[in-house]
């Protein structure tokens, strides 16, 4: 790797290796670190987008009360859509 690092120059407009060499190793070396960098690029932004979104999250006064049935016992098919009413389910089991 020093090798082919020692060799590596700019000509004609672009990064090679001298007449006779390999820069095999320094593009490897290159596309390397590049990906690196970019990888934890992205990662730091995924953790503040994280963050961001859980600082965001709240907690919405819905009632959460569910009415009974004449007899008392509550009806488990009463959903709450939100708005404080209930709808009755029970038309999904058929």
């Amino acid at each position: 790797m020093l090798e082919e690092l020692r060799v590596f120059i700019w000509q004609n407009g672009k990064a090679q290796a001298q007449q006779g060499y390999n820069d095999d190793l320094v593009m490897s070396l290159g596309i390397g670190l590049f990906t690196r960098d970019t990888a934890m690029r992205f990662f730091e932004q995924g953790l503040d987008l994280n963050k961001a979104m859980i600082s965001n999250i709240t907690r919405t006064g819905y009632d959460t009360s569910i009415p009974t049935l004449p007899n008392g016992v509550q009806n488990p098919y009463l959903i709450n859509n939100g708005r404080g009413q209930f709808e009755d389910m029970s038309w999904v089991l058929g």
